[in-house]
């Protein structure tokens, strides 16, 4: 970390946009099924936990899921990743809201 540090700062942008691209480039060439859990893992982790939302993310792929479990409905909500608007979760009078906002 130190030698990085020591860097000047326009190579340190270049290597943080080297990495990203990188980064992304891996992403698009990886298939959806393998970076995203189940539904029945999710279910199984709510039901393990006695609990009804699952809150996660900085994924390529925010999302609002419904599931239902033995006795309730599940929901997990999936913040989006940062790479062209914020993502947060919302309280409401009518409950959550998952919502993206511009940077």
């Amino acid at each position: 970390q130190q030698q990085l540090l020591a860097k000047p700062i326009l190579e340190r942008q270049a290597i943080a946009l080297d990495a990203r691209a990188e980064s992304q480039a891996h992403t698009s060439q990886t298939k959806l099924a393998i970076m995203d859990v189940t539904p029945q893992a999710v279910r199984d982790v709510l039901q393990a936990q006695q609990c009804q939302t699952m809150i996660h993310g900085h994924t390529h792929r925010p999302f609002d899921h419904h599931s239902v479990l033995s006795n309730q409905i599940g929901r997990r909500m999936v913040l989006g990743d940062w790479d062209n608007e914020g993502w947060h979760i919302r309280e409401t009078d009518n409950g959550l809201i998952l919502e993206a906002f511009a940077l």
